[in-house]
């Protein structure tokens, strides 16, 4: 008697045990399909949604309108992983947050603007402008200082000259889903980094100013085919999917995705 209730006893320690580990939110994926069968964060409308939606068929995915919502999901425990662009890790933000980087994906995706599906002849100009920025090194310039430094969030605006000959009327409303560094940060009441440089300077080869525009990712697409913007720069990566509903300009960048869990 007194040895059952001893191994009583052992197996009742052994229940606690099991029950305190499967209640650790230690979540260590080391690949994409380690998301299978977990709740995985995704913003909406990303490539890292489509490509969770494809891919991971057995995983539980939650949208989230923002990154830092997205973030902050995870950090509440609504999520336990998160599946983002590389880009949202560069943030000093980031840093403030109880959670690391699991995994890199290493397939990179190029980065380019989103224009109407009707608007060939602005998808010409963009394309000439990016051909000639490369050829006369603006576009290396460009890349260096907001990319290649440890600190982009600190790199001051530098001013944009307009093209001889241009007068500016007008403008061009560009949508953005918020900050992106290096690609977009806003600081001191403006818009600073890769993405507003390159498109104000696009704009003034074509004689308009910039106008930033905020909307959530998922809504970026219908406000450019409802014409409430004249194109999207929101490290937006080109998909099929996507092209069948926007004109993609050449890229500019690229970037991967990342997965992001709780420390």
């Amino acid at each position: 008697m007194a040895f059952f209730t001893k191994m009583k006893k052992i197996l009742i320690i052994l229940m606690v045990v099991v029950a305190l580990l499967s209640c650790d939110d230690t979540f260590r994926p080391i690949r994409k399909s380690d998301l299978n069968g977990h709740v995985v964060g995704v913003l909406g409308g990303s490539f890292q949604e489509m490509s969770a939606r494809k891919e991971l068929k057995g995983a539980h995915l939650r949208s989230f309108p923002s990154n830092k919502e997205l973030i902050e999901g995870l950090v509440a425990g609504d999520c336990e992983a998160v599946y983002v662009d590389q880009f949202v890790t560069l943030n000093p933000a980031f840093n403030k947050y109880n959670v690391r980087v699991a995994f890199n994906d290493k397939d990179r995706m190029p980065i380019a603007g989103a224009l109407r599906k009707d608007d060939v002849e602005m998808q010409k100009r963009f394309n000439k402008y990016l051909r000639d920025i490369k050829a006369n090194g603006l576009y290396v310039n460009m890349k260096n200082y907001w990319m290649n430094t440890s600190r982009p969030d600190t790199m001051p605006r530098r001013e944009i000259p307009v093209p001889k000959g241009v007068v500016l009327r007008g403008k061009l409303r560009v949508g953005i889903d918020g900050e992106l560094v290096p690609l977009s940060m806003y600081r001191d009441g403006e818009w600073v980094g890769l993405e507003r440089e390159n498109w104000e300077r696009f704009a003034a080869t074509i004689g308009k100013k910039v106008e930033f525009v905020v909307y959530d990712f998922n809504d970026l697409i219908p406000a450019l085919e409802k014409g409430e913007i004249d194109a999207v720069a929101s490290s937006m990566t080109v998909t099929d999917e996507r092209a069948q509903r926007v004109l993609f300009t050449d890229p500019y960048a690229t970037s991967n995705s990342v997965c992001l869990v709780r420390k």
